[in-house]
């Protein structure tokens, strides 16, 4: 979704006027560049996200121990 919103905005810099049913000029380029940029973050980011909560509960446990 971020992809094609910016796919807006670089044709209304471009001047571009998209054919009727489309969202933007050239949308499926900034969709599958969105697409691939996320499929890469969001796996990294849960997994660090697990990583930084089993710490956490690592100290707490070690610090009631």
């Amino acid at each position: 979704m971020s992809g094609v919103g910016i796919g807006k905005l670089m044709g209304f810099f471009n001047r571009c006027t998209p054919e009727p049913g489309l969202p933007a000029c050239e949308w499926w380029v900034y969709a599958g560049w969105g697409a691939a940029i996320g499929a890469l973050t969001l796996p990294v980011f849960s997994l660090w996200r697990l990583k930084r909560r089993d710490q956490a509960e690592d100290a707490v446990s070690t610090y009631r121990g």
